[in-house]
């Protein structure tokens, strides 16, 4: 059974509907053969799913980690050209000479 439900999965509409029609027929005869395995594979299908979400979200996370450190350098350099520019008009202001 667990081969034709996994036709049944497929992306051609033809392979789709031929094994549709079999599963239909035997799941009329005998419902217990056919839905136990589909529980299996719709598990299967999850768990392949979450860790293609899982490898996505790894990826991506490394994409936000390295953006957030370079937003961190620019703030501290910003930062730093900021007090630089702070301290020059303070002295400035004070009149001692640059």
């Amino acid at each position: 059974m667990y081969p034709l439900l996994v036709a049944c999965k497929s992306i051609s509409n033809l392979r789709k509907s031929a094994t549709q029609e079999v599963v239909d027929k035997v799941r009329q005869h005998s419902g217990l053969l056919v839905d136990q395995p589909d529980t299996l594979l719709q598990i299967q299908m999850e768990d392949e799913t979450a860790k293609d979400f899982r490898v996505v979200f790894d990826q991506e996370l490394g994409l936000i980690l390295k953006l957030r450190d370079m937003m961190i350098g620019w703030i501290h350099e910003e930062f730093q050209s900021f007090l630089r520019h702070l301290n020059d008009e303070l002295l400035k202001q004070e009149g001692d000479p640059l």
